[in-house]
């Protein structure tokens, strides 16, 4: 795996989302309870509820929220406990993974060491063998010039010995004439 600097992993960048999230849900329950405090006093704010409720909120009048603000703190700290979860488990799941990654890799790169030791043998023992054939071949080769030198030989003798009977006879019937 190649990892260049800039490099973010998946799990980063799924707590970064989660953590959005745990924020926008938070604007959520904040305009939920800003539409119904505008519900309440509508005639009031004619129609600018959102404003009024930030005037109401930095007066620090009643809001009359539907849910307690302790409710949604609360809520936000289940959620963002939720998000530490889920950050933590992706976390070690990533680490987990890695873990075994890492170990399969250095067993397959054993078994390839050992495939390659394995096959380095056999070529030795395949050129082994085929170099006691050609030195059987060649002794093979060698025994068979040696028999047929024999028979060169011995041929060589005859004819020399046929021409010198030949010259002898040839010699002997000059002689006869």
């Amino acid at each position: 795996m190649t990892s260049s600097p800039i490099q973010t992993p998946k799990y980063l960048k799924l707590f970064v989302g989660l953590v959005l999230v745990n924020y926008f849900l938070s604007i959520c329950f904040i305009l939920i309870a800003a539409s119904n405090n505008n519900e309440l006093g509508k005639e009031e704010d004619n129609g600018l509820g959102w404003n009024v409720f930030k005037e109401r909120v930095k007066r620090g009048e009643e809001t009359g929220w539907p849910i307690s603000p302790e409710i949604i703190i609360v809520i936000l700290v289940v959620l963002l406990a939720l998000c530490f979860v889920l950050f933590c488990y992706y976390c070690s799941n990533y680490n987990l993974q890695k873990t075994v990654n890492s170990l399969q890799k250095a067993e397959l790169d054993s078994t390839n060491r050992l495939l390659r030791e394995r096959n380095a043998m056999i070529l030795t023992m395949i050129k082994e063998e085929m170099a006691e054939r050609e030195k059987k071949k060649r002794k093979a080769k060698e025994e068979e010039d040696e028999v047929y030198k024999v028979k060169e030989d011995k041929d060589k003798d005859d004819k020399s010995k046929e021409d010198k009977n030949k010259e002898g006879k040839d010699n002997s019937r000059m002689a006869f004439i």
